[in-house]
């Protein structure tokens, strides 16, 4: 690996940001530091110099050794700034992308990209794209379940423009409409996101309890809020005990039976099924890989993949079975990293890095 072209590539997400130095093979040595709730411009960029000090140290690489820098974080960018980003406690025009660029020299060039179009590079080169034949040809999707839900698309290594800096919103489709369908974060109706993400198990768990909380007991059904309660300290409402539930809570309480999660479960298992037809007959992908913290649960996917082949033949393409397109990443958290390190090679390889200033 000594001889292959090196990339520095960080993520950031939420109230962390890591760091990696990256070759083709993968990641040579990682760091993360947890940003303070007071963090500013200046605190933040004199993070992202340590942890890139930190790596290319640990993994023997010198400036001059890089090939580029990588940086996907979420928000909406404009350039190498950061216009906003969920969570983050730099509410808006966060630097630190701009700033390790201009740090490690404007000779390396730097790509940075909202955090789920930079994964999806990810998936022709360290994901199940690595070992296809004439990946480069691929149509790939990356489709994140996590705190929220979306798409990224590659058009053999090319970005597929979205709506926004926010990918294809295929999370914010409509498809439940009335006063019957669920609240979305977005503030409408009838989004795949309200009954296929993290926060959406975690909510229609809450709902059921909430309207239950004069019942807490021992019976299966309220095992999700005694998942929940087993976090937390000190005497708490029964409210306050159920509005700290998430969606791990609702699948840890399936073992114990507990009826809420099944129901919870098969709601998500069909509608998960439902957003992956919908994919396949609109962007027709030769691979879409799948990753978020809710595809630790690999049965429901599973089920949902299965699910797919019994689905009306309007809902699916015949050019495929989807099974054997549909994949669960095995890149965990890590896809991030990966996806920025595989921006910057990908686009070496295509010559369509931004020129030098």
């Amino acid at each position: 690996m000594g001889n292959q072209a090196r990339v520095l590539c960080y993520d950031m997400g939420g109230k962390r940001i890591r760091a990696a130095v990256a070759t083709r093979d993968g990641l040579l040595e990682t760091a993360s530091e947890d940003l303070p709730d007071s963090c500013d411009n200046p605190a933040l960029n004199a993070i992202g110099e340590r942890l890139g000090n930190q790596v290319l140290g640990q993994s023997g690489t010198r400036r001059e050794d890089l090939l580029g820098i990588g940086f996907g974080a979420a928000g909406e960018w404009e350039g190498l700034i950061i216009r906003w980003s969920p969570n983050n406690p730099v509410r808006d025009h966060i630097t630190v992308c701009k700033h390790v660029s201009e740090y490690y020299g404007r000779q390396r060039q730097t790509l940075g990209a909202n955090d789920l179009k930079a994964a999806v590079h990810a998936v022709p080169l360290y994901g199940h794209g690595r070992n296809r034949q004439e990946k480069d040809r691929l149509i790939v999707c990356a489709i994140t379940y996590s705190d929220g839900n979306n798409i990224a698309i590659l058009n053999r290594n090319q970005p597929y423009p979205g709506y926004s800096d926010l990918s294809q919103e295929v999370g914010h489709a409509h498809i439940e409409h009335g006063d019957h369908a669920r609240w979305c974060g977005c503030g409408t109706r009838g989004c795949f996101e309200a009954y296929v993400s993290g926060t959406a198990a975690a909510h229609m768990a809450i709902e059921a309890l909430l309207a239950r909380r004069n019942q807490l007991g021992d019976q299966p059904i309220f095992q999700i809020a005694r998942k929940a309660l087993e976090e937390q300290k000190g005497p708490l409402s029964p409210e306050a005990v159920l509005l700290g539930v998430r969606a791990e809570h609702v699948y840890a309480a399936l073992a114990q039976g507990d009826l809420i999660a099944q129901g919870i479960r098969q709601t998500q298992r069909y509608y998960i099924a439902l957003q992956l037809a919908h994919v396949c007959l609109h962007h027709r992908p030769q691979l879409i890989e799948l990753f978020g913290g809710l595809t630790n649960q690999r049965e429901l996917f599973q089920d949902a993949i299965d699910d797919l082949r019994q689905f009306p033949a309007r809902y699916s393409s015949p050019s495929f079975v989807p099974a054997e397109v549909i994949k669960i990443t095995d890149l965990g958290d890590a896809i991030g990293l990966h996806g920025a390190a595989a921006m910057v090679l990908l686009a070496h390889e295509a010559k369509r890095l931004p020129p030098r200033p």
